[in-house]
């Protein structure tokens, strides 16, 4: 398997799992996934919003559209766009039909229901192809501003799938989110850590 290093110049599960919001727990899961420690260091941080605390209530600035599905780290930036921009029917879409564990659209906007923004900062990117199937994963570090001013930090991995383009028959499936090992950093722990627990080999 290769397991390529990535950078995105864009801002911010295998087992499938149930994707919260940030206002309790961001993410709830269980997969294994992911990237050695030192692969956050060479990640790229995601400013998607850059409320103050003070500020984090009211008139917040709204990121600029984004919607591009051409890579891993670029679906997850889209993701989280959509979320800063309150836009979560798009976000939703970013999951591949079926998940196993994607809760209802209901229940996955009321889990953003506390959220102000959150910012993504992503780690190594693991692929794998065979068979006319293209795996990744992606390690990620998750600061989460809350609409009360307090923060949370959430580190794991997503998973991600697409099917060679060119064997897909209508409708077409792009490149989509299918699982995610996420889990609270509390108690001064180490992201990194997280990480090294929650993720292992693609």
């Amino acid at each position: 398997m290769n397991t390529p290093q990535r950078r995105a110049c864009l801002p911010l599960l295998a087992i499938a799992v149930l994707l919260t919001g940030c206002g309790a727990a961001l993410g709830a899961s269980h997969l294994s996934a992911t990237a050695p420690a030192a692969a956050m260091a060479q990640g790229t941080t995601s400013a998607l919003t850059a409320e103050s605390a003070a500020g984090a209530t009211a008139n917040a600035t709204e990121p600029p559209y984004l919607d591009d599905r051409s890579d891993a780290v670029a679906v997850l930036s889209s993701f989280y766009n959509a979320i800063n921009r309150r836009e979560y029917a798009r976000a939703y879409g970013y999951w591949r039909p079926g998940a196993t564990t994607l809760p209802s659209y209901q229940d996955f906007e009321q889990g953003y229901s506390a959220t102000q923004s959150v910012t993504l900062t992503t780690g190594s990117v693991q692929s794998d192809a065979g068979a006319g199937q293209r795996n990744y994963r992606v390690a990620v570090i998750l600061e989460a501003q809350l609409r009360d001013g307090s923060t949370q930090t959430f580190a794991g991995c997503y998973d991600l799938h697409l099917a060679s383009p060119a064997i897909q028959t209508p409708p077409f499936e792009p490149l989509s989110i299918t699982a995610a090992s996420i889990q609270q950093v509390t108690g001064g722990a180490n992201p990194a850590d997280v990480i090294n627990e929650r993720c292992a080999g693609l």
